[in-house]
């Protein structure tokens, strides 16, 4: 169970989030939903470790993340897919994969004295071990990154980087998924295959939150949500009690 007691944060003198209280169980899609701007992705950089808690606390199971780096927190077991994704244009899909086991396995940056790729090469080497290949569940979930696999991370389509992205997320086995915005400029039939692999995590045990503006997503895949507006959480509960009513009143649609 990843949980958030009393977070508060604010950009300088700017106040962005208050007193922001949630609980994501174990082998549940967590729904957190709001208009753009009302606080969602910096939340999700702050249970990351991106950005450093400044009021309140956040725990995974009986573990203590709030001083942990982004790093150490990705070693106990969380990953994020952020908004735009972000892969490496001018890695292949493999490469882009291998980026994701090594980051889990020691946390990946540039060795003093190497080139980036020289460094990549050696933090892959480690990660891999004597199993010299990637985890051939990645490609059960994806199977097309397994056919692109040597196609730069810049020539795919929106879709397929998408995929990517998560599949990078999920070589490091995670007990905590974090997905902002998963769907957004994504084909339908995309969008599908992404809520078919994330409810199928979840039936494996893993703790998935989902930062979704698409509401019918939400209701066919999430399990619980909440909604913020201005920085603070207005409403919370089921996906199966999240009436018109409720949308309409803070989500305007």
């Amino acid at each position: 169970m990843l949980s958030v007691d009393n977070v508060s944060f604010s950009y300088g003198e700017v106040p962005v989030l208050h007193e922001i209280d949630m609980t994501m169980n174990a082998g549940q899609i967590t729904c957190v939903m709001g208009r753009n701007g009302v606080g969602k992705t910096t939340l999700m950089k702050i249970i990351m470790g991106i950005f450093r808690v400044q009021t309140g606390e956040i725990w995974l199971d009986s573990q203590h993340l709030t001083p942990l780096t982004a790093n150490q927190r990705a070693r106990q077991g969380m990953a994020i897919v952020p908004q735009g994704r972000q892969i490496f244009p001018r890695l292949t899909v493999y490469e882009n994969l291998l980026v994701g086991l090594a980051a889990r396995k020691r946390g990946f940056g540039i060795t003093p004295g190497l080139t980036f790729g020289e460094s990549l090469k050696a933090a892959v080497a480690t990660a891999l071990g004597p199993r010299k290949t990637l985890p051939e569940e990645i490609y059960d979930l994806f199977p097309v990154l397994k056919s692109i696999g040597q196609r730069m991370g810049g020539d795919l389509s929106g879709g397929q980087q998408q995929q990517l992205a998560i599949a990078r997320a999920l070589v490091s086995e995670p007990r905590v998924l974090l997905l902002d915005e998963p769907t957004e400029g994504i084909q339908p039939n995309i969008i599908q295959e992404i809520g078919a692999v994330i409810d199928l995590l979840t039936k494996q045990g893993m703790t998935v939150v989902l930062v979704e503006q698409y509401l019918d997503f939400v209701k066919e895949f999430g399990q619980q949500f909440y909604i913020m507006d201005r920085g603070r959480v207005v409403s919370d509960g089921a996906t199966a009690e999240l009436t018109s009513e409720i949308v309409h009143s803070h989500l305007g649609v």
